[in-house]
């Protein structure tokens, strides 16, 4: 992704986030919470916010102060304490991108002081990428400006008039510089004013160059000076990255560090590490992520591919323990990446989310380290099953096309033959509904598939000359590693060496690529290179594991390389001792490593009848159920959901999946809802009353601020976790999606439980 837009991402992504819940025992705040609005109704509209559309998207849950926040200082006018702790936190937020959580925390500010105007402009803030949310929300800061002072005043002004509807382009950007510019000059003590500076400055450096670099990391150093663990490391990170990074060095050290809360100060660490090729630290930075990312999840009970920046953190990570040698890491978190609850608006196979990129990493790494075995395993399995993608068709034949030549397995290779032979003929794709035409790209790659298949097939009947001549007609096409080894099999050592070695320009750092370099030159008989290049080798080889040394062939061979060279077989050395990446808390305390699923709160609810209905009924019996919340028979929007979901409740049945409708209305108004039902049978699962709305708080399908219930659907299985969930101000309606994706999470490999969750009962 392009990093100068990593903000604007941010902030559309995050509309999907759910909210976070209160933990036990924990006060919201040391004030009532009030209406947002005074005097606003309280009638809700189904699942709408009553204070406007703006509300609908955003934090619809109370905040809660949260341990790992950055320490700064930005006071504004309010006689609420609270309310202070809770901007402040929202602040720290924002200098995290954690956007939707800031939304929530200058929300919580303004539900304690309704006439605390700074609580709207942070909102605005929150929304980087909303300029519709964000212009109505520094509306509401201005009609309480009178209630700021003169600083917040400008703050205000600033941010006012860069949302004006027909502000755009070079100018608006440069007015909004020169805006918090004269905040800098009037309050020369403000490090926040210093930092957003900072931050807007890079931001819109598109349309404003920066002029001079060095004077924007003074300003950094003369922030960093008075605290120096401000969060505007994070900044100075982005500042220097792919333009000088070794001077974000120190940032790089202390970005986490600054704010051990909020994961993504831990990834952008691996930013400047990934630059200078120090890939250890950028995947123990990513990991570091990673685990902050699932233990709030699993804390605030929300979908991972809801938060920001958590799908590229992973891949990159992925990749990066692809390049220190930690193997079977990084196929583990790859195959949790394809684990993970889809969603039609933020995580699709087809989409640039986990599963895609799980997905891909996974092909990636097993190609990296000839894991065919396992490649072949795994494509049996729905971690690589075909996709109705051609492209994701065709690297998945290529996996197997390689996996099946080296192994070799016949019956495989004349399978995928086979099935890229009918696509060349065709020119298309087999998909669930029909065939889709291929690309241009797309036909060159299955030629290419079948090109290196017949090289196989000639080094395999001893036609090195055929097989010579298909290597030389695939060019630059396969990767130089693969290509290195199939030269070393036709007999052309110095081919061979040549490509090997061209491999590792550019990849310095990087396990693989090195270590086949070593390999074939230890194939090749030139120990003495062999030697030479073993010892760099050694150098980045503290992060491969046993299990990987013991089972991945590259890292086989080179034990063999090893013994041959009078090294030691295991040829590993432990890490350097580094100073300069700043203090590091043990990985395991901030959280797994995988996204687990939590426990799902049990519940005993009442029919129209007055029959007991439990959670347990589904669970002691290992049945998953789909569980609908829904608003009551007064919601037209919820009769249409229920009646959708009506005549495929024996499909679900067929897939071994039971359905329950938990609504808001007290049992004897039941009738109501069930006299809706379009089919004469009635609705063909139970429709149960929670009249207090005690499951909707406890799966957080409610709006604490507006006292409200909102739609929700979840899918709980055998065991009582929660694989799915969907929450917002509209009912989930994708029957279809919703029976495909259950079936594709319960047929995945049995996962842990996290998590503790209480008894719910009316």
């Amino acid at each position: 992704m392009n990093l100068q837009k990593l903000r604007r991402f941010s902030g559309a992504f995050l509309l999907f986030a759910a909210g976070a819940v209160v933990p036990a025992g924990r006060s919201l705040a040391q004030e009532p919470v009030k209406p947002l609005v005074p005097g606003a109704t309280p009638a809700p509209t189904h699942g709408h916010s009553v204070l406007g559309e703006a509300f609908n998207e955003g934090p619809r849950q109370h905040a809660y102060l949260m341990k790992g926040m950055p320490n700064i200082v930005f006071p504004v006018t309010t006689a609420k304490t609270a309310a202070q702790r809770f901007f402040t936190q929202g602040v720290a937020q924002l200098h995290g991108f954690w956007y939707f959580e800031a939304e929530r925390s200058f929300r919580q500010a303004a539900a304690i002081d309704p006439s605390c105007a700074m609580a709207y402009w942070g909102m605005a803030m929150a929304n980087t990428n909303n300029a519709a949310r964000a212009r109505e929300f520094i509306r509401r800061a201005e009609e309480k400006r009178a209630n700021a002072g003169s600083r917040e005043q400008m703050w205000i002004d600033a941010l006012a008039g860069y949302y004006k509807p027909d502000a755009r382009g070079k100018e608006r950007d440069q007015r909004y510089l020169d805006a918090l510019q004269a905040i800098v000059k009037a309050y020369p003590a403000d490090l926040e004013a210093k930092a957003f500076f900072c931050l807007e400055s890079w931001e819109h450096a598109n349309t404003v160059p920066i002029k001079d670099y060095a004077a924007v990391d003074a300003m950094y150093a003369d922030i960093l000076k008075q605290n120096p663990m401000h969060p505007l490391h994070h900044y100075r990170i982005h500042l220097w990255n792919s333009r000088d990074d070794a001077k974000a060095l120190n940032s790089a050290a202390l970005c986490g560090p600054s704010s051990p809360g909020i994961a993504h100060m831990w990834h952008m660490q691996g930013h400047t590490y990934s630059s200078l090729h120090r890939y250890a630290d950028a995947a123990w930075s990513q990991e570091a992520a990673a685990r902050v990312d699932h233990a709030q999840m699993n804390r605030n009970r929300i979908m991972p591919d809801e938060v920001f920046n958590y799908a590229h953190n992973n891949q990159w990570l992925v990749e990066d323990l692809d390049y220190i040698g930690r193997v079977h890491s990084a196929i583990d978190l790859a195959k949790n990446m394809v684990e993970l609850p889809r969603h039609p608006a933020y995580n699709t196979i087809g989409g640039s989310r986990s599963a895609a990129e799980g997905r891909m990493r996974l092909l990636q790494t097993l190609q990296d380290y000839e894991l065919w075995d396992d490649a072949i395993a795994l494509s049996r399995t729905n971690y690589l099953e075909p996709t109705d993608l051609p492209d994701h068709q065709i690297e998945r034949l290529r996996l197997l096309a390689v996996a099946a030549c080296s192994k070799p397995d016949v019956a495989l290779r004349d399978e995928v033959e086979r099935a890229l032979t009918a696509m060349k003929q065709s020119g298309k794709a087999r998909i669930s509904d029909g065939e889709k035409t291929l690309s241009e790209a797309e036909r060159k790659s299955v030629d290419d598939i079948l090109t290196e298949m017949r090289c196989y097939a000639a080094i395999g009947a001893g036609d090195r000359a055929d097989a010579a001549a298909l290597l030389t007609q695939l060019g630059d096409k396969l990767p130089r590693e693969r290509a290195a080894r199939l030269w070393m099999r036709v007999g052309n050592t110095d081919k061979a060496i040549e490509l090997a070695r061209s491999g590792i320009n550019g990849r310095a750092g990087q396990v693989a690529p090195l270590g086949c370099y070593v390999d074939i030159l230890f194939q090749a008989g030139k120990k003495d290179e062999a030697r030479n290049q073993f010892k760099k080798l050694r150098e980045i080889s503290g992060s491969i594991d046993s299990e990987d040394m013991a089972t991945v062939p590259l890292f086989r061979r080179l034990s063999v390389a090893a013994d041959g060279l009078g090294l030691p077989i295991d040829w590993r050395l432990p890490p350097p001792m580094l100073k300069d990446i700043g203090p590091r808390p043990p990985l395991a305390s901030l959280g797994p490593f995988r996204w687990h699923p939590v426990a799902a709160s049990g519940w005993t609810l009442a029919d129209k009848e007055g029959k007991r209905v439990s959670l347990a009924d589904y669970t002691r019996r290992g049945r998953p159920v789909i569980m609908v919340l829904y608003l009551g028979s007064g919601c037209p929007a919820c009769v249409e959901q229920l009646n959708a979901l009506a005549p495929m409740a024996k499909e679900f049945d067929a897939a071994g999946i039971s359905l329950v409708a938990i609504g808001v209305d007290p049992r004897k108004e039941l009738h109501q809802t069930l006299e809706q039902c379009k089919t004469p049978e009635g609705f063909p699962f139970p429709v149960l009353s929670d009249k207090e709305m005690r499951v909707f708080k406890a799966y957080r399908a409610y709006d604490d601020f507006e006292k409200m219930p909102l739609h929700g659907v979840y899918l709980i299985d055998g065991r009582g976790l929660v694989r799915w969930q969907d929450i917002g101000f509209k009912p989930f309606t994708q029957t279809k999606f919703l029976l495909d994706e259950a079936r594709r999470l319960l047929a995945l490999p049995e996962v842990a439980q996290t998590g503790v969750a209480g008894e719910v009962a009316n």
